[in-house]
Parts: structure tokens; C-alpha cells; sequence
């Protein structure tokens, strides 16, 4: 739905909001918005008098803890516009709409990533600020530990954040794979460094090597980013289809590739 707002608003069945995103018609044509419709099943598009055309890709991600110890709460987050709803399924099943607990935050949420060896969370806000959440012991709250604003020339279109490691992370801005660090006495997150993609991305995940991650393209082709050495290099092979889910291990020395398509296999 496309409201007087010039934003568009994803609803389920039942008309309950799942997302609402701005139509930044400033940087269409001269000319007032058009229409709206729909491509592909996960494609929105639209357009306005002048020429130009816009193409929206939205993907569904599950926000999750590791899970990888019996001392991680096997956390799920779930982003209800400021608030982010916290459920531990280390020792129980809470159903949803249900949640252990709420964190409301200071802005709208766009992502929530989570620490590797604790249960730790950082939320992503939409007014370009992240959000880093800590439990000051096992089954306590969460709080806020710290604030930072990211430093960037596109704050509201980074997306695919992973939260490497203490105060490093890497996301995605389009046809660019990044690097950015935090500088906990500016309290500003600062590009590092950035690699081109020579394709579209759909996910990336952590690898064995704390400073690699695995990234996946829509073809199904996986490439390694080495942020010590800022490469984008291919992966010793590629999935025949594009994943929904994709996860990676290392069992004694070998590393292992899952995936998850639309087929569930």
C-alpha cells in the first residue's frame, strides 16, 4: 500500500504491517510518483514522470544467536518497529507473539546481528546509529552498553551485517562489501575498507577464520572476504541454486557448507 506519505507499507493477509519504507521521491523525476507494483514475489518497483525507474529487493531473515555453548541463551530477535522482542530457546519454547523480554531502543530497528561467543546483540537503527545490547549475567536483561553513529556515505542502505568480532563489523552498500571499526572514543563507526562484488549479494556468514566471511551471491557462486587483507576471492566451490539459509563449519579440519533453498534441501 502507498500512503499519502509517499511510503510504502508491506502487510501480511490479515493487514498487519511487516515493514513500511520511505519512496525518497526527491530523487525521482521532476514529476509527481506514478504507481506501484509488483515484479518478482520478493521485488517491489516503481517510478515517476521523468524516466526514472526504482527496484526494491526485500529479503526475510531469522535474527538468531549461535547458539555454539550451553552458556548462549540460543536467543531469537524479533524487530517490532523500536522495540526489539528477545526469546532464549536454550531451556524453554516461548510461542510467539510471545517474548522473554523487550528492549525498546532509541530509533526504528533495521537489523539485530549477534556476538559469536556470548549473548550479546547490536542493533542496527534507522537513523544510523548502532545499538550494542549485553547481559550483565546468564538469563539476565538485556541494556544497552554502548552507542555509535556509523560514519557513511549511505547509512539507510547498508544491509547484511555480521558482527565479527569486539568492535568490528562488515556489512554490504550495493556493489561493495565493508569494513567498518568502531572508535570507542569518538563513539562513531568508521569505514576501514571496502572490496567491489561482481554480482548481487544475499548473504554473508562468519567462517572459522574470524577475520574471513563467506559471502553468497544470487547465482549460487560463494567468495571469501579476507578483511585483513581486503580480497574478494572465490570459495573451492559453488552451490548448484541459490540458498535461503546458508551456515559453514569446521568439523576437526574440514570445513562444511550448508544450505537451505526454497526446496528445503
Amino acid at each position: 500500500m502507498v500512503t499519502g506519505r509517499d511510503t510504502v507499507i508491506i502487510m501480511t493477509g490479515t493487514f498487519d504491517p511487516i515493514t513500511e519504507v520511505d519512496l525518497h521521491q526527491d530523487s525521482f523525476g521532476e514529476k509527481q510518483f506514478i504507481t506501484v507494483g509488483w515484479g518478482k514475489k520478493e521485488t517491489q518497483f516503481h517510478g515517476s514522470e521523468g524516466g526514472h525507474y526504482f527496484c526494491y529487493d526485500w529479503t526475510w531473515v531469522t535474527n538468531h544467536s549461535y547458539g555454539n555453548a550451553t552458556s548462549n541463551g540460543a536467543f531469537v530477535a524479533v524487530i517490532d518497529g523500536d522495540e526489539i522482542l528477545l526469546t532464549s530457546f536454550r531451556g524453554k519454547v516461548t510461542p510467539p507473539p510471545m517474548s522473554d523480554q523487550k528492549v525498546k531502543l532509541l530509533a526504528a530497528i533495521n537489523a539485530v546481528m549477534f556476538g559469536f561467543d556470548d549473548n550479546s546483540a547490536c542493533a542496527v537503527l534507522a537513523d544510523g546509529r548502532l545499538v550494542a545490547l549485553v547481559q550483565d549475567k546468564v538469563g539476565g536483561p538485556h541494556q544497552v552498553q554502548w552507542v555509535c553513529e556509523v560514519v557513511s556515505e549511505c547509512t539507510e542502505i547498508l544491509h547484511h551485517w555480521v558482527w565479527l568480532f569486539a568492535d568490528t563489523f562488515v556489512c554490504c552498500s550495493g556493489t561493495h562489501v565493508m569494513l567498518l571499526v568502531r572508535d570507542p572514543q569518538q563513539e562513531k563507526l568508521i569505514l576501514r575498507s571496502k572490496a567491489p562484488l561482481d554480482s548481487c549479494l544475499v548473504s554473508i556468514v562468519r567462517t572459522a577464520d574470524p577475520l574471513k566471511v563467506l559471502l553468497q551471491m544470487s547465482d549460487g557462486k560463494l567468495f571469501v572476504y579476507d578483511t585483513a587483507q581486503n580480497k574478494v576471492s572465490l570459495y573451492n566451490f559453488n552451490l548448484s541454486e541459490c540458498c535461503t539459509k546458508l551456515n559453514i563449519l569446521r568439523v576437526e579440519e574440514t570445513e562444511f557448507v550448508f544450505g537451505l533453498s526454497d526446496r528445503n534441501r
